[in-house]
């Protein structure tokens, strides 16, 4: 165990206490379709200036159906822009690959999901969906 380790992990009872799992869903919530804001935060060093980009999964359902695994999500890039002036802009928006497009249209998931499948989908021989959420 890691406390046997000296790690100074106390055990399950301690991993129970941390753990909030309407939180942990509440990051598995769909995104809004695009979006973009300002944000005033008079803690913002005013030198700071440049933008951070970040891509990752932001879209759980389709219609009435849920992927089985976060890393099923659609990717959304997220750009916040640092203007130097305790300011910052905040823009995202759903990368528009063949595959998001055509559950767009569709309103429903037409390609299983990668990791929530209990089967490698490549031996079924269906088609797979760039989900474009792990990278910019």
């Amino acid at each position: 165990s890691m406390e046997s380790a000296g790690g100074g992990y106390g055990g399950d009872a301690d991993l129970e206490a941390e753990y909030d799992d309407t939180a942990w869903r509440r990051a598995y919530t769909t995104g809004m379709e695009s979006n973009s804001y300002v944000v005033e935060c008079q803690d913002l060093p005013s030198d700071l200036k440049g933008t951070l980009f970040r891509n990752g999964p932001a879209r759980f359902e389709r219609g009435h159906q849920k992927v089985m695994h976060p890393f099923d999500g659609d990717g959304m890039l997220t750009a916040v822009t640092f203007t130097g002036h305790r300011r910052a802009i905040i823009r995202s928006k759903f990368v528009q690959t063949e595959g998001y497009l055509e559950e767009m249209r569709a309103n429903q998931l037409l390609f299983p999901g990668q990791f929530g499948n209990p089967q490698p989908i490549w031996k079924s021989g269906l088609r797979v969906k760039n989900v474009a959420n792990t990278g910019v």
